[in-house]
């Protein structure tokens, strides 16, 4: 389990095995008292697969709610004047979820992930299941499982990271740091995304699609 580099959008916390190859992101919210969690104005901006909802942070013995995020989408409601989406106490608050840790990486220990692109599946060791790879701007997306696809996962769940933070990353995880980066300007290339140029003629993360 790793924090998230700097403060980026996406999840809090990422959990990943040994390996890399097993990758799925964590959304993190704590309440002194059991608050209905703030979601936003727009639920396709959820990302983390998972949610871990902590209560009664202040107590000797905090609660934890565990849930997927295809159930916050579910459960979530939005304020009367179609503004903010709201995760309601009474909502989370169930027993199927309260302290229910195994439920993260059920489905035969697999983790999946809903990718604001595509769903993709993360392999624990086993042959990926082979299929046409999708193609943009002459850019193949990785196959499912491997450490190319693991920073692919990363990236399709924190679009907003930059060339610092993947640094950081990969020397946080492990990762061949060349390898790395250029996966970091493969998944920008494929995403139709390019470096703009500052006024001082160095190379800027500036999302610009073409």
């Amino acid at each position: 389990m790793l924090q998230t580099v700097r403060n980026i959008r996406g999840s809090d916390l990422y959990a990943t095995d040994v390996d890399g190859t097993v990758f799925f992101g964590v959304q993190s919210k704590a309440s002194a008292s059991q608050n209905p969690v703030g979601l936003g104005l727009n639920l396709d901006d959820l990302r983390s697969e998972w949610w871990v909802i902590t209560t009664l942070v202040n107590a000797d013995v905090p609660v934890c709610y565990v849930l997927r995020l295809e159930e916050v989408r579910r459960l979530a409601k939005q304020d009367k004047n179609g503004g903010k989406w709201w995760l309601g106490t009474r909502e989370y608050c169930q027993a199927d979820f309260r302290e229910n840790w195994n439920r993260i990486g059920e489905a035969g220990g697999t983790p999946v992930t809903q990718s604001f692109t595509e769903a993709s599946s993360y392999s624990t060791g086993s042959k990926p299941a082979r299929g046409k790879r999708e193609e943009r701007n002459g850019v193949k997306r990785p196959g499912a499982g491997g450490k190319c696809a693991a920073v692919w996962d990363y990236l399709d769940l924190s679009p907003a990271a930059t060339a610092k933070d993947m640094r950081e990353l990969a020397t946080s995880v492990g990762w061949n740091m060349n390898n790395t980066l250029i996966e970091y300007y493969q998944w920008r290339k494929f995403h139709g995304l390019t470096r703009t140029r500052a006024k001082d003629g160095a190379d800027s993360d500036t999302d610009v699609e073409k």
